[in-house]
């Protein structure tokens, strides 16, 4: 029998984005739901949105203003443009994970992240929902959630306003693209990538 060591040079262990306290560059958002808010771990700290560097703010508003659906959905709002940018960024990249947001200065993907099934940023050009590095579409998502809670074919084929067979032919291309045969697998595997909890 071979003898196991629990030496720290044989224990592979990753910190979670923000808190290796060599690092600087590398930052981590995650959103407070109650208030929408952001707060962001940087070099082992914890810091609020507005205590953001500047040059990672300009990262986050130069985004925000190249997203039209997102400029859109926050010109109905009378929000200061630091408040539009927090919201933004906690729509985007609101889950506390071990990725970084930022690396080395450079602005990463969206998260699977959704306050909510019907989330607005869903719209956002900037957002972006996978399984596995696999883009979902709103209807995808629609199927998952409701699949999630156990409703019947019949009954997302109505919320989707599409015939049964139509929604056999989307059940077919997500077991596809999730690599998946079942509503039950596809659920699984939307847990495993965070889309639902």
């Amino acid at each position: 029998m071979q003898d196991k060591s629990t030496t720290q040079d044989h224990i592979s262990q990753q910190l979670i984005a923000g808190i290796n306290l060599k690092n600087e560059t590398d930052i981590e958002f995650f959103g407070i739901k109650k208030g929408k808010t952001v707060q962001f771990l940087q070099a082992g700290r914890v810091h609020y949105f507005k205590e953001l560097p500047a040059k990672y703010f300009v990262l986050l508003h130069k985004k925000m203003n190249s997203d039209k659906p997102a400029l859109k959905y926050f010109s109905k709002f009378d929000y200061s443009l630091t408040r539009k940018v927090e919201l933004y960024t906690y729509f985007l990249y609101g889950s506390l994970d071990h990725i970084p947001d930022i690396i080395s200065g450079m602005l990463q993907g969206s998260e699977n992240f959704r306050d909510s099934p019907q989330c607005p940023s869903l719209t956002f050009s900037g957002k972006d929902m996978t399984i596995d590095g696999k883009s979902l579409t709103l209807r995808e998502l629609t199927i998952i959630d409701m699949s999630a809670r156990e409703c019947t074919d019949y009954e997302i084929a109505c919320k989707l306003n599409i015939s049964p067979s139509t929604l056999d032919w989307h059940k077919r291309n997500l077991f596809i693209k999730t690599k998946t045969q079942t509503k039950l697998g596809v659920v699984m595997k939307a847990f495993m990538n965070h889309i639902i909890h």
